[in-house]
């Protein structure tokens, strides 16, 4: 018996390298950040309390939206697993982009912080392909202090606002 004379198995080996070719694809395909909007209106963000997963680079980006709308409002930093991202500026209208690693941050309006309670917290899940710790700061009730940097720190609880659909208060109950 001549093995010239044995047919080739191209289908059979095709197949798994079709798998596997398939397999990366897929993997190929995951955001290298992931990416969440957080709208500036009235005297809230929106969402007030936001957690999103990591991307493969194990980053996130936040998008800060200004309402068109809105009286002035900035973006101060209060907590993060590191250096605090830079502050942005008063706006009424634009965008305030920043890029986070998993962790829990906190950020205020400090013009409208200590008479609406306009305050936020973002948490960035770690990546589930990568390994990376977080601490994730107790909300249960805000408290004032200051880092090692002489900034102010707040673990915040967003108050209620009667147009924060999240935190406004419910219908009475009868």
């Amino acid at each position: 018996m001549s093995y010239a004379a044995l047919p080739k198995p191209r289908g059979a080996m095709r197949s798994p390298l079709l798998m596997l070719a398939g397999l990366l694809s897929l993997l190929a395909c995951q955001p290298i950040t992931s990416t969440t909007q957080i709208a500036v209106v009235d005297f809230f963000f929106f969402p007030g309390v936001d957690t999103i997963t990591a991307g493969k680079n194990d980053s996130a980006t936040i998008v800060f939206q200004w309402d068109s709308l809105s009286s002035g409002h900035n973006i101060t930093w209060d907590s993060a697993p590191g250096p605090l991202p830079p502050d942005a500026t008063t706006m009424t209208a634009g965008t305030y982009t920043v890029y986070l690693t998993p962790g829990t941050y906190g950020y205020h309006c400090s013009i409208h912080y200590d008479s609406f309670g306009m305050a936020g917290v973002i948490v960035i899940l770690p990546n589930a392909g990568m390994s990376s710790s977080i601490a994730v700061a107790s909300s249960s009730s805000p408290s004032r202090g200051r880092a090692a940097s002489g900034r102010r720190v707040i673990v915040l609880k967003p108050r209620p606002h009667p147009n924060d659909p999240l935190t406004a208060p419910g219908p009475a109950a009868s």
